[in-house]
């Protein structure tokens, strides 16, 4: 709950909900699952990784007012909307 800003990193074994604005790094499972998301309430990381796979943020900032979702999908790790009855 609360801020992620740049300069704070958090790393966790399992997936990252953070439920204000993510502006810093975010890691997911270090423990090398790949079904590892990371969502937001405001995603604009400075950079993302889930296991080995780690991404940069987006240059441009969120437009739209809803959470986001970033999941590992063909090898490289990709941001969308979070919809409640979207099953990922």
């Amino acid at each position: 709950m609360g801020d992620v800003n740049p300069g704070a990193i958090i790393s966790t074994n399992n997936n990252v909900y953070v439920w204000e604005r993510l502006l810093g790094i975010a890691f997911a499972i270090k423990n090398g699952n790949k079904n590892a998301s990371i969502a937001s309430l405001y995603l604009n990381p400075l950079q993302l990784r889930i296991c080995e796979i780690v991404a940069i943020g987006p240059k441009e900032k969120p437009k739209d007012q809803y959470p986001e979702i970033t999941i590992w999908e063909d090898n490289k790790i990709i941001i969308k909307p979070y919809l409640l009855n979207q099953n990922l």
